[in-house]
């Protein structure tokens, strides 16, 4: 039990003491974003179906894709980690001048009402693997997409 108690506090005292991770500086990166429309596709037949064929919707949906370009990498910046808003990693790169990483959202609509990734977190690391700084890109439900939490354009 009192080993519980230690762990308790040793927990509480990290968290309490951890920093937030800074943006990076504006002038440290371009998002530049793209706006598409793409018809539907229709789904894989299984072979079998025990009901009606469904058919897919051949509306176009408007597609969303950002790409986000880091320029001005310091000598202790080693690598970039990027994830999206359900915790998966998409990038683990070495960081170079004007790497740029794409991010596929996919139907605008869908993540407006965040039925998929909505948010995209990039991280820059040093050789340590400490996090030095992030760019964070979301999607609000009002369709404006913001970058480290500062409006980047609404459509």
């Amino acid at each position: 039990m009192k080993i519980h108690l230690i762990f308790i506090f040793l927990i509480l005292v990290s968290t309490s003491s951890a920093q937030e991770v800074p943006y990076r500086g504006i002038d440290n990166f371009e998002v530049f974003s793209s706006f598409q429309w793409i018809k539907g596709k229709p789904k894989q037949n299984p072979g079998y179906s025990a009901g009606p064929v469904k058919k897919y919707n051949a509306t176009p949906v408007m597609h969303l894709s950002l790409t986000v370009q880091i320029k001005n990498v310091l000598p202790n910046e080693i690598s970039v980690r990027a994830t999206s808003s359900d915790d998966q990693i998409l990038y683990r790169k070495k960081i170079k001048e004007g790497i740029e990483l794409s991010f596929e959202f996919g139907d605008f609509e869908k993540v407006k009402k965040k039925e998929v990734s909505y948010l995209f977190t990039i991280f820059i690391v040093d050789k340590k693997k400490k996090i030095l700084n992030k760019i964070k890109v979301e999607v609000l439900e009002s369709g404006a997409i913001f970058v480290n939490d500062k409006p980047h354009g609404k459509n």
